[in-house]
């Protein structure tokens, strides 16, 4: 006799039906993504903050009226500096500076293996060794904070007199070194201050990351990159006047990098992909971006946004043909949009870090880069809109800047950030304008399952 046919589960059923079908199955899918990517622009939404606690907009930056002299000690160090740029007369003049402002000055040693290196030696810049260099950094300790707590302004210059992959000015390592040396002379006086202060002088001589990457790794004491490492800080006799062996302050919260390759500046950008696509909290980019917009007067890389391809303006095209212009433009505006979709996951799905802020966000520190750029002569959309004003100067840029910078570090100091909600996973369509995770992540998936069935 035989054995009874057990009867299947429902479940087991849908399986069945679903192996069947899987090629069936695969191409739905990969036309739902298709389908989905395309139709993600409708579903794009204004960046807003989401965090009350930034106090965004309600204060005014207080630098030029209460402290005019800070800009003053900056405008004779600027000048000082571009003078001395990638000589060691550079470092000392900086390292005074700074003692004189009464701050704690520390100085880290590290080495970075270039792409090919296969042995160690202690060639400075050139050989096939390993190109050595040294961070500085100078803490300013909140009064009122009880110092768990820091915020950490960086300023990337090629210290060296050889340069990995930074191709930075003197005009433009003085104006960034002097626009945060005023803020901090500021600083030191404001009340609402209630974290400290970290001014990493990160060595972008030996990479424009690595030298931040080395400095995050030695404050964390955790494993930088595999060609980065520490070296031992100099020794108590050794160590120039003013400096002493690395030293820390509270637990880094947050970080803003000014970068700046020119002095004269007609544009910023904002990069956000670091390490392995990861990206600053929404909150944060929205900051920087909302500040530098009321302060610096510099046009903006991303706005207005870059035409689509060819192929798809061509498609825009035969839509006006078929449907007039209105449905032309309206076609055009959806598939610039689109491309600004590709583009920005594309940045993303490399893994490459775009800015010097990566190495903070591996750190579990919120961070972004303000990059500033002179496109005067070169082509594009934010090329246009940069040369319809003259570049803006370094002795404008610098209060201009601060200001910006006041109010993002008066926003940082307020804000809890364990308590900070903010996007972390999400795709720009625009410059203002984004889509959060649960709006794309089914166009993500659905390739994925064609993946798995196969």
């Amino acid at each position: 006799m035989d054995p009874p046919t057990r009867k299947k589960k429902p479940i087991e059923k849908l399986l069945d039906l679903i192996v069947g079908h899987a090629t069936l199955l695969s191409y739905v899918l990969l036309a739902a993504g298709v389908v989905g990517f395309g139709a993600l622009p409708l579903l794009e939404r204004n960046i807003s903050f989401d965090e009350n606690a930034l106090l965004a907009g309600s204060a005014r930056p207080t630098i030029r009226q209460q402290s005019p002299d800070a800009f003053s000690a900056a405008a004779k160090l600027s000048d000082a500096l571009a003078s001395a740029f990638r000589t060691p007369a550079f470092r000392d003049k900086l390292r005074r500076a700074l003692d004189r402002a009464g701050l704690e000055v520390y100085e880290q040693p590290f080495a970075v293996r270039p792409p090919g290196f296969g042995g160690r030696s202690g060639g400075g810049g050139g050989g096939g060794g390993e190109l050595l260099c040294s961070n500085l950094h100078a803490v300013l300790r909140s009064p009122r904070g009880d110092g768990k707590e820091s915020i950490v302004l960086v300023t990337p210059v090629t210290l060296q007199p050889f340069a990995a992959d930074f191709n930075q000015t003197a005009a433009g390592a003085a104006l960034a070194v002097s626009t945060v040396h005023a803020l901090l002379l500021h600083l030191r006086g404001a009340p609402w201050l209630a974290k400290d202060v970290i001014w990493v002088i990160s060595d972008a001589s030996c990479g424009l990351v690595e030298g931040v990457a080395a400095w995050v790794a030695e404050y964390q004491q955790t494993p930088g990159p595999s060609n980065v490492r520490s070296l031992p800080p100099p020794a108590p006799g050794a160590a120039a006047p003013g400096a002493a062996p690395f030293g820390r302050a509270g637990v880094m919260q947050q970080a803003i990098v000014l970068e700046a390759a020119v002095g004269d500046l007609d544009a910023i950008e904002f990069p956000l992909p670091g390490y392995d696509g990861q990206l600053p909290k929404l909150d944060m980019y929205w900051l920087l971006k909302y500040y530098a917009s009321a302060y610096v007067r510099a046009a903006h890389v991303d706005e207005p946004p870059a035409p689509p391809p060819a192929p798809l303006r061509a498609l825009a095209a035969a839509a006006a043909r078929a449907a007039g212009p209105a449905a032309g433009a309206a076609a055009l505006g959806h598939l610039q949009r689109a491309a600004a979709v590709a583009a920005f996951a594309w940045r993303q799905a490399r893994g490459l870090p775009l800015g010097a802020h990566a190495p903070f966000k591996t750190a579990s520190a919120d961070a972004a880069t303000l990059r500033l750029l002179r496109l005067g002569g070169s082509s594009g959309a934010a090329a246009a809109a940069a040369a319809a004003a003259p570049p803006l100067p370094s002795a404008a840029a610098r209060p201009q800047l601060a200001e910006a910078l006041e109010l993002s570090v008066r926003s940082c100091s307020v804000l809890i950030e364990k308590f900070h909600h903010s996007f972390f996973l999400y795709v720009l369509v625009s410059a203002r304008t984004f889509l959060s995770v649960d709006q794309y992540i089914g166009v993500v998936v659905a390739p994925i399952l064609v993946l798995v069935l196969q």
